[in-house]
């Protein structure tokens, strides 16, 4: 016969020892304390069962619960446990595969010897100064879509060839966190960018790693240097301003031509000026009037005008005109009628401007040229192309600037945006990431500051020779600015431009309704949840 368990015979010898009056309940209060152990046991183990089996006479103690304290919960699994690691769940699981993996396959299925894996270098977390001539590319930003010519394509390509990043990461950005500090749109040029990324700085056999990287790149496209910045540095984020540049030619500037619809408009106020003009120092503006007009008449084509046009030069009264307007964006306020997908009632649309400017003329090959600089917090898409486009509206049609204050309110106007070929990004500015950088604090990585007036001189000189004069080489092409303000004025809704008056007003007639755009608008197409984040400017 088989003994019984060591455990059921210590129940069964206590229970034997009581009073017949308490052995119900001494006996279940014992069943009840009585944890049962493992029923796995050793040889010796059993040995010592067969002797306790044939001495009852000497009862082995209980094994009881410890009193005390209640036991505490388990621990929340961890987010990788309890995964399909078959599936490429989990810490240690299957990962997912990629070209490189294909291509093991690939060599394999055909008896090939099997790839040597490179030897991992370590990343460090690395900002990258650059410069760029947006002509060509369809913006700043990397896409899903590699058939797209974008600046961080190009970039990031450079960098895999160059081994700044290594193959196992050059099908995908991400996996070496690839940001930027402004996302420029289609055809915006950069004198100076930052893009952060976890970087190979020490490339084997490789002494200067910014000259080697940039033999990968197109003339288009220049490395200034890089910094290390911590782990958790965001470019967009650690941003504290930004500088942009706009650079027109100066006939732009040139009232509407007489007899086109905006023309007429400013005629007509002419023609019957309001009892309320005496309250300005001008008198409504007849654009018939003015000199150039005068001398070369009206009856050519736009392109014959163009032509014309390029030789006029700015006067002084007409520069005051545009400083007056552009200082008007000056200081905290309501830009919903300088972006898209903005309404009035969205903080997001309240922006800082720091300071405005307008230089004085250059010419280059014929054509008088003028640069607007804009340097604020932050920009929302379109707005400095907007902005842009209000100073030249109120400039060419004597609009006083006041007008500016107005449309910083709730009633809603279409506002131009002009070409994106004159807008250049001249710099981020890291103000207070640096400071910190200067003090030494102990716990920061970042060792220098980013600065790109070290580079100044080669900027200059790129900003000459692939900037300015693609810009100019571009617009001789293609006309853009000819056709462009030749548009405006021929517009099908000249009253949509009705706030182009001496008094400085926005008049019933020019205020859009919300969600009711014109046919002729000249909004873009746009990725919304980039707007919504904040990546889009300029």
């Amino acid at each position: 016969m088989t003994p019984p368990p060591s455990s059921s015979l210590a129940a069964a010898t206590a229970a034997a020892t009581l009073n017949d009056s308490d052995a119900p309940s001494e006996a279940k209060k014992i069943k009840e304390e009585v944890v049962v152990p493992s029923t796995s046991t050793s040889n010796d183990e059993e040995a010592a069962n067969d002797a306790a089996a044939t001495t009852p006479s000497e009862p082995a103690a209980p094994v009881v619960k410890p009193k005390g304290p209640a036991q505490q919960p388990k621990k929340a699994k961890r987010k990788w446990e309890g995964k399909d690691k078959a599936a490429g769940g989990g810490r240690g699981g299957a990962q997912p595969r990629n070209a490189r993996d294909e291509e093991d396959d690939a060599i394999a299925a055909a008896g090939g010897p099997p790839r040597v894996k490179a030897e991992r270098l370590p990343k460090k977390k690395t900002v990258v100064m650059l410069g760029f001539s947006g002509t060509g590319c369809k913006g700043m930003q990397i896409q899903k879509d590699k058939s797209l010519k974008t600046i961080e394509g190009i970039l990031f390509e450079a960098l895999v060839k160059a081994g700044a990043v290594s193959q196992d990461n050059a099908d995908d950005s991400s996996k070496v966190s690839l940001a930027r500090a402004a996302r420029t749109d289609a055809g915006v040029h950069a004198a100076g960018n930052v893009v952060s990324l976890k970087m190979i700085t020490a490339v084997p056999g490789i002494e200067d790693l910014t000259a080697h990287i940039n033999t990968f790149l197109p003339d288009q496209v220049r490395m200034w240097g890089f910094v290390r910045v911590n782990s958790g540095f965001n470019a967009r984020l650690a941003c504290d301003s930004r500088v942009y540049e706009y650079l027109l030619p100066s006939h732009i500037l040139l009232p509407p031509k007489p007899g086109s619809p905006v023309a007429k408009m400013l005629q007509s106020q002419a023609v019957a000026p309001s009892s309320s003009t005496s309250e300005t120092n001008e008198q409504p503006y007849d654009p018939a009037e003015h000199p150039f007009w005068k001398e070369n008449g009206t009856t050519g084509t736009w392109k014959e005008d163009a032509v014309k046009r390029k030789e006029w030069r700015v006067d002084q009264e007409t520069l005051e005109r545009a400083r007056k307007a552009i200082t008007q964006f000056e200081g905290t306020h309501n830009f919903h009628n300088y972006t898209v997908e903005r309404s009035f009632n969205d903080r997001a649309a309240h922006r800082y401007m720091l300071k405005m400017e307008v230089r004085e003329p250059v010419v280059f090959n014929g054509t008088e040229w003028i640069s607007f600089r804009f340097h604020g917090q932050s920009f929302m898409l379109h707005q400095i192309r907007k902005m842009i486009g209000m100073v030249i509206l109120t400039t060419r049609t004597h609009t006083p600037a006041t007008l500016i204050p107005e449309t910083f309110g709730p009633r809603m106007i279409h506002t131009p945006k002009a070409p994106a070929l004159g807008l250049l990004l001249e710099q981020p500015i890291f103000e207070t990431h640096n400071a910190n950088v200067t003090k030494g604090d102990r716990f920061a990585t970042a060792t220098d500051p980013i600065d790109f007036e070290k580079f100044r001189e080669t900027i200059d000189q790129f900003k000459v020779e692939q900037i300015y004069e693609a810009l100019r080489e571009e617009e001789e092409k293609t006309d853009t600015f000819a056709k462009w303000i030749n548009a405006l004025d021929n517009t099908d809704h000249v009253e949509d431009f009705g706030f182009l008056n001496i008094k400085g007003i926005i008049p019933p007639s020019a205020v859009r309704v919300s969600g009711k755009p014109r046919k002729n608008d000249d909004e873009d197409v746009v990725d919304k949840a980039a707007l919504k984040s904040g990546e889009l400017e300029g």
